[in-house]
């Protein structure tokens, strides 16, 4: 799905709406989340907010979308919009890590104030731990990707 278009999206999605293995379904879906088009990125992240799937996956793939289409921002913008849909899908101890994984995959250092913001308006004071771990990986992720921009003269 990295490269699909949209009909080569509706394809897996009519497929994984169809299958009965659980297997199958986990696998179809989750191709979906590799998109990069924005307009097939957000489908995806809508199926989050229906029955088509268990909700622990359903959850899971706002994350896998995050990861796998390089645009976390999207995947972030769903998530605020809709958090409250999301999180009546998550376990009292997902809810502590849940928006925190949501940021682990973003480069960009400006983006921990947002979500240190984002956790001390919203989420409990449980979230804290969760938060910093997940700050630490996004410095991480920064300065390994300035580095590699700085050793690159093709990223430059």
């Amino acid at each position: 799905m990295r490269n699909g278009d949209a009909a080569t999206w509706e394809k897996l999605h009519e497929l994984g709406l169809k299958t009965t293995s659980t297997e199958e379904k986990q696998n179809f879906y989750e191709a979906l989340a590799y998109s990069t088009d924005p307009a097939l990125i957000k489908k995806t992240l809508a199926i989050s907010l229906t029955d088509e799937l268990p909700t622990s996956r359903a959850t899971y793939i706002v994350s896998k979308v995050a990861r796998e289409s390089d645009r976390p921002d999207l995947a972030w913008d769903f998530a605020k919009a809709n958090m409250k849909a999301l999180l009546a899908k998550v376990d009292s101890l997902g809810a502590n890590t849940y928006v925190s994984g949501l940021f682990t995959f973003f480069t960009d250092s400006a983006r921990i104030d947002e979500l240190k913001t984002f956790a001390q308006k919203n989420l409990s004071p449980a979230a804290s731990k969760p938060v910093e771990t997940v700050a630490d990986e996004i410095r991480f992720r920064a300065d390994l990707r300035k580095r590699l921009i700085e050793q690159v003269p093709a990223l430059k």
